[in-house]
């Protein structure tokens, strides 16, 4: 039995403290040092942690007002005191998972060059059934670069920081930005992958993250919204940087595949891609007009956020597209 003498436990801006709580008094947290990452949460739920929290080994660290996700994940992997980290969901699970650490030792002691370390399945379960919703096993042993081409050509990542081994040292620094107030693992992988493309990942033989569906899970699709788009999208462009910066996809190329994922959200949640014809034209040397109302509000939206554009995004952006925002 793996023995966690210190974990961080990040209660993001919607005022989710139900789960820490119920793990508390399950006694989940017993002989831990727990570092509580508690962004945006209002006072009265501030004041009843602290008050619940006496006597106990549990420090509220942060309380920053409504920074986001991202910023709250930020915050805690920089207190992480261990080498490495893992990132759950308040509502999910391991399973396997002292195997999964013990495969995991041994890789990180016998194999150089490893992107990550990762569980090979990822079962979504609510209070009916559980289904295999990923298998990652299918990207064992690609390189960041392989990784990164699926990310940007496909647009999704088929969840692979949920049950991931990280080095702290190396993601600290590439985790999203405070402009993706909904946390954006896409852009941890997308960075990972391009500052270690010849790196490869992982997949270990035992481990599943078990991923809790219901309505109020941050993820899910009633939740989806024209941020939510937005900043995915962006997130793809961040992506992009990186083969564009090792000449392995070109400017129009992107631009298109930013136009097609958007048309997928259009199909999927009715948003979306009239976002992405804008950050499509921000791309390249386009005169624009902005005229429909979703995206009139993604550039306001963007013009508003741009001092913490994420740097990538704006070095993708064209001279018209940057004079349009800056």
């Amino acid at each position: 039995m793996v023995n966690i003498e210190n974990i961080t436990v990040i209660i993001p801006t919607f005022n989710r403290n139900d789960h820490f709580l119920a793990n508390m008094e399950d006694g989940k947290w017993d002989n831990m040092n727990v570092y509580l990452v508690c962004d945006g949460c209002d006072d009265e739920i501030v004041n009843e942690l602290k008050r619940k929290i006496s006597g106990r080994t549990i420090k509220v660290f942060d309380e920053q007002p409504h920074q986001g996700v991202a910023h709250a994940v930020s915050k805690g992997v920089h207190r992480v005191k261990t080498a490495y980290c893992m990132m759950c969901g308040d509502d999910d699970y391991y399973e396997e998972f002292d195997s999964f650490l013990e495969e995991a030792r041994n890789v990180e002691k016998n194999q150089e060059n490893v992107l990550c370390i990762t569980m090979p399945e990822v079962i979504a379960f609510n209070h009916i059934a559980f289904k295999k919703q990923y298998d990652r096993y299918l990207f064992h042993n690609k390189t960041g670069l392989e990784l990164l081409e699926v990310i940007v050509k496909t647009g999704e990542i088929f969840a692979l920081v949920a049950g991931s081994l990280f080095r702290v040292d190396e993601v600290k620094n590439l985790l999203a930005d405070s402009f993706f107030r909904i946390n954006e693992d896409l852009v941890l992988m997308a960075r990972l992958c391009g500052m270690y493309p010849h790196r490869r990942m992982h997949v270990t033989k035992y481990g599943k993250y078990m991923r809790c569906i219901h309505e109020n899970t941050l993820s899910h699709r009633k939740k989806f919204n024209k941020e939510k788009a937005l900043v995915h999208l962006v997130a793809l462009i961040v992506a992009g940087y990186y083969l564009e910066q090792m000449h392995r996809i070109q400017r129009f190329e992107l631009a298109k595949l930013i136009l097609r994922r958007g048309q997928i959200l259009q199909r999927a949640y009715g948003i979306g891609l009239q976002i992405a014809i804008l950050l499509s034209d921000l791309l390249i040397e386009c005169s624009f007009t902005p005229r429909d109302d979703e995206a009139s509000w993604a550039l306001s939206y963007l013009r508003e956020q741009r001092a913490m554009l994420p740097y990538e995004f704006v070095e993708m952006l064209s001279t018209i597209g940057r004079s349009m925002i800056f």
